[in-house]
């Protein structure tokens, strides 16, 4: 059963005074609110302070919803096996503390639209954000952790925000989307030096999904995501996107998101991995720069404009099966094609432009293998 509690802000704190009792759309359960509902008997308009042992107290999967936001003062533990947390905000959701379940799912959902009942005149004006502050994390256990900014559709005021992400952990899958409208709406790394931000988990699907927002990025070069986890999916709609995996990562097979491979729809593309990277669906993008420990990308409909690649580890070799014809060149700091004994400074296929210094160059239609 599923326990919902909606007002017009939410403050999850250790100070907090209100319990997920309506007084608008009462009923026969002590902890259920309508979303037209609030503690203070004001219904939507109302602010609720709620302390963390309330919600673990209630024993099962809970539904926090906020017409503006949601603020997480104090650190909350659902202990019941597989409670989980559902978060909607008419704005944002401020994680200011950490959140972890007992194989419970954690849903976080921000810019919600009237149609999922967010009631417009409560929304306040400003971007709707979700961060995750310095240190923090998210911890599902063996559930998936679902984080995602909604187009607002419906609510006078729908400006869209940056994800802001710190570490989440779990052995189940993770879906970051930002389906704001405002252009330059990313998925980023929080960027302060006290912990590293991380992603762990069985797989992640990240994704930068309306096709308003061309600029939003997944990362920068300065700040990549960081990720331990075995698939990656993601998408952009022209921005780029940087990555760096811990060990091997194979592109494609992510359990959400329903997405294929890698689009940036012109967008760039910079992975780095401490294992092999491969692939079992597409890469699409325009400038792609590798850093790994080997590279076979075999997938034959990939769709690579310029090509950089630094293989790393003696005898590991780099291998790109492409659809349309590349350039071999720069970006992202990665020049040419290095192996431990390779360089291909530069090299155009269709031109059939050779200026290489290689060990091994073979060349079949559109394919390049260095060893």
């Amino acid at each position: 059963m599923s326990y919902c509690s909606t007002q017009k802000n939410i403050t999850i704190s250790n100070a907090g005074g209100d319990d997920l009792i309506g007084v608008n759309n009462d009923d026969t359960f002590n902890n259920i609110l309508a979303f037209d509902d609030g503690n203070g008997g004001t219904g939507p308009d109302s602010n609720d302070s709620i302390t963390p042992a309330t919600l673990d107290g209630i024993g099962a999967t809970i539904t926090l919803q906020a017409n503006n936001d949601i603020t997480i003062t104090d650190a909350i533990n659902l202990s019941t096996v597989s409670a989980g947390l559902t978060m909607q905000a008419g704005r944002s959701i401020l994680i200011n503390a950490d959140i972890s379940t007992n194989d419970g799912a954690v849903n976080i959902l921000a810019n919600q639209r009237t149609a999922n009942g967010v009631v417009d005149a409560e929304r306040l004006p400003g971007a709707a954000e979700i961060t995750m502050a310095d240190g923090t994390a998210i911890s599902a256990g063996s559930a998936d952790v679902t984080i995602i900014i909604s187009d607002g559709q419906g609510l006078a005021n729908n400006t869209s925000g940056d994800v802001t992400i710190e570490n989440i952990s779990t052995t189940g899958d993770v879906r970051i989307q930002n389906s704001g409208t405002t252009a330059g709406s990313d998925i980023l790394r929080d960027t302060n030096a006290t912990t590293a931000s991380l992603i762990t988990s069985n797989t992640v699907a990240l994704e930068i999904s309306n096709s308003s927002n061309a600029t939003g990025t997944i990362g920068t070069s300065a700040n990549n995501i960081n990720l331990d986890t075995a698939n990656l999916e993601l998408i952009t709609q022209g921005g780029s996107a940087f990555i760096n995996e811990a060990n091997a990562l194979e592109i494609g097979g992510a359990a959400l998101g329903g997405l294929n491979g890698i689009n940036t729809n012109g967008g760039d593309l910079s992975i780095t991995t401490g294992g092999a990277l491969t692939d079992s669906e597409s890469i699409i993008a325009d400038n792609v720069a590798i850093t790994s420990a080997g590279a076979i990308l075999d997938v034959v409909t990939n769709n690579i404009g310029l090509i950089a690649a630094s293989i790393t580890g003696a005898g590991n070799s780099f291998s790109l099966d492409e659809a349309d014809g590349f350039t071999v060149g720069s970006f992202d700091g990665v020049n040419g094609i290095v192996t431990d004994s390779v360089i291909s400074p530069y090299l155009t296929l269709l031109e059939i432009l050779l200026s290489v210094q290689i060990s091994l160059l073979l060349v079949r239609r559109y394919r390049l293998v260095v060893e």
